[in-house]
């Protein structure tokens, strides 16, 4: 009984200064911010150089708008892993 009202408990977005509004149920709450589009993440390209933190809103955008950042740190990763083949051989 006790935890069935806790997890009624209204509670909002842990990005609501970021521009959420989602308001619900302590026990929606962890659906939603696996989903939150304001939610912050680093781009998809981290990974081979890419600094942005972006929301997931946002995130399409970025990827438009950083193509050719991406396409040249792409280049990079290339140009690396043929020099370790080479290296190997």
């Amino acid at each position: 009984r006790a935890q069935r009202k806790i997890n009624s408990l209204r509670v909002y977005c842990g990005n609501r200064e970021s521009g959420c509004t989602w308001e619900g149920d302590l026990s929606d709450h962890p659906a939603h911010a696996r989903h939150c589009e304001f939610c912050l993440v680093k781009c998809p390209f981290e990974e081979h150089g890419c600094t942005a933190v972006i929301t997931n809103k946002t995130c399409d955008a970025h990827m438009q708008e950083a193509a050719m950042a991406h396409a040249l740190l792409m280049c990079n990763a290339v140009t690396a892993l043929k020099g370790e083949v080479a290296q190997l051989r």
